[in-house]
């Protein structure tokens, strides 16, 4: 609808903040230096099943 493109990130951590916050790391690889930076650019991610996040590396 926007025009955006499908990336793949890879997940390289996650840290359980709370019982309801889990903040996952990703690296995106070279996504910013094939596309550059843009003040309004965001990334929407989407994730799977919980059980599938309680797989992701600590």
């Amino acid at each position: 609808m926007f025009g955006a493109k499908d990336f793949c990130l890879s997940v390289t951590g996650r840290e359980q903040i709370n019982p309801n916050f889990v903040r996952i790391h990703v690296d995106g690889g070279s996504l910013l230096d094939d596309y550059g930076v843009h003040p309004t650019m965001w990334i929407r991610l989407w994730f799977g099943l919980a059980e599938e996040a309680a797989q992701l590396p600590t």
